[in-house]
Parts: C-alpha cells; sequence; structure tokens
C-alpha cells in the first residue's frame, strides 16, 4: 500500500505564529546544486520527519533534490535514501551541511 507523503510549508507555519526568519530567507537565496536542507515529511499516519536532501537542481525559486539519509521514521514513511523530492523555499526547515567524513591521515605512525 502506498503512503500519501507531503513536505511540510514551514515557512507559513512560521508566519502565522509571527516568526519571519530574515537569516533563513538569504540563506535560502545563496543556495547552489550540492548543498544540503532539511526538509520535513508528513504523512496520512501522524509520522513526522525531518531529513535532509542534497540539492541537484535550482530552477526559478524550485528546488529538486535526493534524500541524503535513511533514518528509521523514513522507512514508515515509505521513503528511501536517494528518493528524489521536489520543493519550494517555503518548505526548506533550514540548511545544513553534510557531516564531514573522517578524515584519514596519511600516514599513520606519524613519519
Amino acid at each position: 500500500m502506498r503512503v500519501s507523503v507531503q513536505i511540510e510549508n514551514i515557512d507559513e507555519l512560521r508566519r502565522c505564529n509571527g516568526i519571519d526568519d530574515i537569516e533563513l530567507h538569504g540563506e535560502i537565496e545563496r543556495l547552489r546544486v550540492g548543498d544540503h536542507v532539511l526538509l520535513t515529511f508528513l504523512s496520512g499516519f501522524n509520522l513526522r520527519a525531518t531529513l535532509p536532501v542534497r540539492i541537484t537542481r535550482i530552477r526559478a525559486g524550485r528546488f529538486r533534490g535526493r534524500l541524503a539519509a535513511r533514518p528509521a521514521q523514513s522507512k514508515l514513511l515509505g521513503l528511501r535514501a536517494n528518493t528524489m523530492v521536489a520543493f519550494t523555499a517555503g518548505q526548506i526547515h533550514s540548511i545544513t551541511r553534510p557531516q564531514p567524513k573522517c578524515a584519514r591521515s596519511k600516514n599513520k605512525r606519524g613519519f
């Protein structure tokens, strides 16, 4: 059975609560392909998961990206890592940076 999943319009929720996050709006304007954002996914079963998405395309204020993680809740929502999603600036919860990969020492012995 397919589950309907929506992306929460966080900007609308903030405005309803009297919050205008000017700093976030500025950061959104500077987003580029390859950047990571957090989106909150909602399902009809009252499930909610905030997941990282890597931006793959930006055109006329619309974004496309791929899920960059697969937390436990994503399975319940029917989402998997690398799932393609389309979203707008108003749906961006926050901007995140990808976790750095463990830096490997060129010479573990210190020579």
